[in-house]
């Protein structure tokens, strides 16, 4: 019944913002779009506790349940059973050019990410490249996707995939294993 936006993982306070991510909720559930009946953010991990008080400032503390870290399979699990992910991505681009594990298994969970950062990050690009999600860094920019999503959620019970399987194939461990051993064939021929 409800829309679920999942977040597993940790959050890093300073480093990451949900700031967007709840003034669009808080936007949404003042015009009646959002309501608990209908939407609810769910936070599983470590070190959740600031969005949950920022939740609480913005209003939509009834929306919102934060939860202990599960084990990594149940971690999976509540994944693949989200409607929608959520990606907490770096403010300050000093992390460019890494990628976070948690990408892999949004990927992997084949459920539509929001991410919430900045466009030209390495997350951003990945994301573009798969079609697997979207990446906002406003307000608006949230607000905006949510409600596409609330809206064809409504309509049609369920979000589909939007990553595009071929684009997928290289993030296997079976193409990123060929990959490495192809480093190392090279590295031995030399």
């Amino acid at each position: 019944g409800k829309f679920t936006l999942t977040y597993t993982g940790m959050f890093y306070n300073g480093k990451q913002s949900a700031a967007p991510l709840l003034g669009a909720i808080a936007a949404l559930q003042r015009e009646g779009i959002i309501t608990p009946n209908n939407f609810h953010l769910r936070l599983v991990g470590h070190y959740l506790e600031p969005v949950l008080a920022a939740a609480r400032v913005a209003g939509v503390l009834p929306l919102v349940t934060l939860e202990a870290a599960v084990p990594y399979s149940e971690s999976l699990r509540l994944q693949r059973a989200a409607t929608a992910l959520l990606f907490f991505d770096w403010l300050d681009g000093r992390e460019s050019g890494w990628y976070s594990a948690k990408l892999y298994e949004y990927l992997g969970a084949r459920r539509p990410i929001l991410s919430i950062g900045p466009p030209s990050s390495v997350a951003g690009d990945l994301l573009r490249r798969t079609g697997a999600g979207v990446v906002v860094g406003t307000e608006p920019q949230a607000r905006a996707v949510l409600e596409g999503w609330l809206r064809e959620y409504t309509t049609t019970g369920t979000l589909p995939d939007p990553t595009d399987p071929a684009a997928l194939v290289q993030y296997h461990r079976q193409a990123a294993a060929a990959r490495m051993a192809n480093v190392l064939n090279e590295y031995a021929r030399r």
